[in-house]
């Protein structure tokens, strides 16, 4: 099989997002068969590892991220490479972009979340927001496949593995799990922290993309996990989570998490107001200023109040079943030769 190029980056500043979904997709086309390779301009450290660890090859482009001289070394490797697929995601990458990229590989598959730019030449268009509409991208991406809501929810290998599984009940998960991205970049973890730890008398487990000096755990209950591999473990004993409403809502709730979700970038409003529309999540905006005393005094509201945990809960996991990768798989491979 030809292989599948992934243009995504990932900084301190950008998160982790755009790249572990395109990684959760990855694993899935290796599966099929397909060889992998990721090109990206900025990459932290830790998903270099990560990538590496599941045997994918990580290219380093010179050019600024989103630049035309990055559209054209990025069609360059395709060419050299002659890559089947481009998997494209990012919101640096614009219409011309897309156009230039497009020219150089037979399937141009774009994750998108804003619906706020034309995508020519795209194959196929993801947006896995429960907010996502078919009327937005009837002008944006003609011809395209476009495919919308949380039936393409994408998930990593350790998630997947759970797909027919009973999860523990939600009675018997005795920990507050605490996520805000691989970078958390607006420091929503140590800034919440102490109000939860005032708050919770349960075991708290608190993941970071890397182990910053200033989270050195204070307290007994507090367990600090960074770099995590194996995050279905820590949610299958989340009797709740405190998480951004970013890739990992998702997760969540096909883990059968309740949530209570932070948004911290413009590009996840919509589809967290959505989520709470739905009676997936209780959601906060913090993209301005960080309510953390209301944030804390909800969180310890809805750990006190098991049947309401458990509804929430309940539909989450109704939302999400797993086997998004598979059915964008299945579109990717359609009438590629």
């Amino acid at each position: 099989m030809k292989p599948v190029v992934v243009r995504a980056d990932a900084s301190p500043q950008s998160g982790s997002g755009h790249v572990m979904r395109c990684l959760a997709l990855a694993q899935s086309l290796a599966e099929r068969g397909h060889g992998i390779v990721f090109a990206c301009v900025v990459l932290t450290p830790e998903l270099r590892q990560r990538i590496g660890g599941e045997g994918f090859e990580v290219v380093d482009l010179q050019a600024s991220a989103g630049a035309p001289a990055d559209a054209a070394e990025t069609a360059a490797l395709l060419h050299h490479r002659a890559a089947g697929c481009l998997i494209l995601d990012g919101y640096h990458f614009d219409s011309a972009f897309c156009r230039l990229v497009a020219e150089a590989t037979r399937r141009l598959v774009v994750f998108d979340d804003l619906a706020d730019r034309p995508l020519p030449g795209a194959a196929v268009v993801v947006n896995a927001g429960a907010q996502a509409k078919a009327a937005d991208y009837a002008a944006l991406a003609p011809g395209a496949a476009v495919l919308l809501g949380p039936d393409y929810v994408v998930l990593r290998h350790e998630f997947r593995r759970h797909l027919g599984r009973e999860l523990p009940p939600l009675a018997d998960r005795d920990a507050l799990l605490m996520t805000f991205g691989g970078s958390d970049p607006l420091g929503l973890g140590a800034a919440l922290l102490p109000a939860m730890l005032k708050r919770f008398e349960c075991a708290i487990d608190l993941v970071v993309g890397a182990e910053p000096e200033e989270l050195v755990p204070s307290h007994g209950r507090l367990r600090l996990h960074a770099n995590v591999n194996s995050m279905d473990e820590l949610m299958c004993r989340a009797g709740l989570a405190v998480s951004a409403a970013g890739v990992t809502s998702g997760e969540l709730s096909f883990m059968g998490v309740p949530s209570l979700l932070v948004v911290a970038a413009d590009n996840q409003r919509a589809s967290a107001r959505r989520a709470a529309a739905m009676g997936v999540a209780v959601v906060f905006d913090a993209r301005v200023a960080v309510p953390i005393e209301e944030i804390a005094d909800q969180a310890a509201a809805l750990w006190r109040d098991l049947p309401r945990r458990a509804g929430l809960a309940a539909a989450a996991r109704a939302l999400v079943d797993g086997r998004g990768c598979e059915r964008i798989c299945d579109a990717i491979e359609e009438g590629a030769p």
